[in-house]
């Protein structure tokens, strides 16, 4: 199976990306997942695009929009204009629709707007807050990227993102998508912000279905009855989308957590078990269609469990590392899985099948220029602003969780001996 494996333990970051389509199919040669990781000053930004359907368009769509919206979360105007949590939800607003406006004018002269892709996408900040020993995730959503918190000190793992997928009943629908969609227009449907509240040696990651559809009882093929949830319905199609939502995203947390239990708890080692549970459920349907290319893939999930897809995984250990001088950024390969990324340091993970073409990767690269007033003309003349503004900030369901009153007044921590960038 190939895949990459990007690390950087020293910063607690780490990501793994990679296919669990049959060989030589369209879905193992174009990959549609990208994601993009930056490191500075004590705060991480990053971002995770999933590209809907299939093919170049889908994974332009995504490439694009990862690109543009960690260069404008990241660079050194939108760093060091951060004091609290309204600065950065501005910040995630603009750099969601400069996104958007990008996929939507990268087409040739003469081709139709609609004609681009569109993707999903989650990104946002990791941060310390100021005057607590304590960190804050305040992130973007739109689509059906999820993020979840485990937590060091009760081993439990949250779905931050709980119910953003709770009312959508077609399995193909995102919720949510930037690119042009309707006209020109994105689908912000589901669009919201999320913030948790998080302690020292905690992990965040972000992940795309590819993940979590792996963790899905009815993708073992379980019916609502085989598994202890106090149900006694035989068919997930019977039973109350809302009950069922709930035993999904409770079973969905059970396993995330018994997944890292299995780990040593470093960024790669997790990332790398989360990515891999997908590979292990799809094993059967893949090896299947790999020796029935001609065949349509089965749907019977007692046989062939688990859904084949893009799989992307951002995991973050907090940890206080100073502030550093240097831009550490970590990102996904701008085509395909099987062409090598650009890269200053390539090693090896012993740990990883050399046949299986893995690798872990970084780079080190200086901050990018700024674009603000950029931005803001371009919000100015766009109508997607005026939807923009219509969304609030969702907290995660946490006894830890701060009032709407407090929340508006968190601020950043920054060195007052040293300026963030």
């Amino acid at each position: 199976m190939n895949g990459f494996l990007f690390s950087d333990e020293s910063a607690g970051i780490a990501c793994r990306t990679l296919s669990t389509y049959p060989r030589d199919s369209m879905g193992e040669k174009v990959i549609c997942d990208a994601f993009r990781v930056k490191k500075r000053g004590g705060i991480v930004s990053m971002v995770l695009c999933d590209g809907c359907n299939w093919g170049t368009r889908s994974r332009d769509a995504a490439q694009m929009a990862s690109k543009y919206f960690i260069n404008s979360i990241s660079d050194e105007t939108a760093l060091s204009s951060l004091k609290n949590t309204n600065d950065m939800q501005i910040i995630l607003k603009k750099a969601l629709l400069e996104s958007h406006k990008a996929i939507s004018s990268a087409q040739n002269p003469g081709e139709p707007t609609w004609n681009a892709g569109t993707t999903t996408l989650i990104g946002g900040y990791l941060f310390k807050i100021q005057k607590l020993d304590k960190w804050g995730f305040l992130f973007i959503s739109v689509g059906d990227c999820k993020a979840f918190h485990w937590d060091s000190k009760t081993y439990q793992v949250i779905d931050i993102t709980s119910g953003n997928r709770a009312s959508i009943s077609n399995p193909s629908d995102p919720g949510g998508r930037i690119g042009p969609y309707m006209g020109d227009e994105p689908d912000l449907r589901n669009m919201n912000f999320y913030f948790k509240e998080c302690n020292h040696d905690d992990l965040i990651m972000m992940v795309t279905d590819g993940v979590y559809d792996n963790m899905d009882p009815e993708h073992y093929g379980w019916n609502p009855n085989e598994i202890e949830c106090g149900v006694s319905c035989d068919n997930w199609s019977k039973l109350d989308s809302g009950i069922a939502h709930k035993i999904k995203e409770y079973f969905l947390s059970q396993k995330m957590a018994s997944i890292i239990s299995t780990t040593n708890k470093t960024s790669m080692d997790v990332a790398y078990a989360i990515a891999q549970n997908s590979v292990n459920v799809t094993t059967l349907t893949r090896d299947w269609m790999e020796a029935n290319p001609s065949q349509t893939e089965p749907k019977d999930y007692k046989l062939f469990p688990g859904k084949m897809d893009h799989t992307t995984c951002i995991v973050v250990k907090i940890k206080d590392t100073g502030k550093e001088k240097k831009l550490l950024e970590i990102q996904s390969n701008s085509s395909n899985i099987d062409r090598s990324p650009s890269i200053l340091l390539n090693l090896k993970d012993p740990r990883l099948d050399p046949t299986k073409n893995e690798s872990l990767s970084m780079r080190l690269m200086k901050p990018l220029s700024a674009r603000k007033e950029e931005v803001e003309k371009s919000l100015k003349q766009s109508r997607v602003s005026k939807m923009l503004n219509s969304f609030q900030l969702k907290k995660s369901d946490s006894p830890t969780k701060p009032s709407e009153s407090k929340l508006s007044k968190i601020s950043v921590s920054k060195s007052k001996k040293e300026p963030l960038v």
